[in-house]
């Protein structure tokens, strides 16, 4: 399979996750506020403009990448969307802002580091550094809440 026929199917499979993701929250707005809550919409294009961004951008730029990773992080983090202005809406621009900067980061690597194989000496470092974040936010984690499981590391 060439590469151009690689990328249709991908933008194929994105146009589904997009259509899945602004569907739950065209239906979830619905259902909140029996019309249509600006604030989920502006959360609705800032994930399309992200995730549509990041596809052009890896694309154009590295376009040999695992797509079908790249369509799961956007079916995850929008499915995460939908969840978060369900579940906390009052952490909606916070959890948007995160998922901003993580795609940049997400981006970033595979452009900007042509050769990700020396990345595979530090591949035990790079765990352990991320057990080690994912135990401080289990131990020094706030929920900005006041009350409940700890969500963030408190940074300012």
């Amino acid at each position: 399979m060439n590469l151009a026929s690689a990328q249709n199917r991908v933008s194929v499979l994105l146009v589904i996750v997009g259509i899945f993701v602004l569907a739950n929250l065209a239906a979830l707005s619905l259902v909140q506020t029996g019309g249509f809550d600006l604030r989920v919409g502006v959360t609705a294009l800032i994930w399309l403009g992200t995730i549509g961004g990041s596809a052009y951008a890896l694309m154009r730029f590295a376009p040999r990448v695992d797509w079908l990773l790249f369509v799961a992080y956007a079916l995850l983090t929008g499915w995460g969307v939908v969840l978060q202005n369900r579940l906390a809406p009052a952490f909606r621009d916070r959890h948007t802002l995160w998922f901003v900067v993580a795609t940049i980061i997400l981006i970033l690597i595979p452009i900007r580091v042509r050769d990700l194989w020396p990345l595979k000496k530090y591949r035990y470092t790079l765990l352990i550094v991320g057990l080690v974040l994912l135990a401080a936010t289990l131990l020094f984690g706030v929920n900005p809440s006041g009350v409940g499981a700890a969500f963030w590391l408190p940074i300012p």
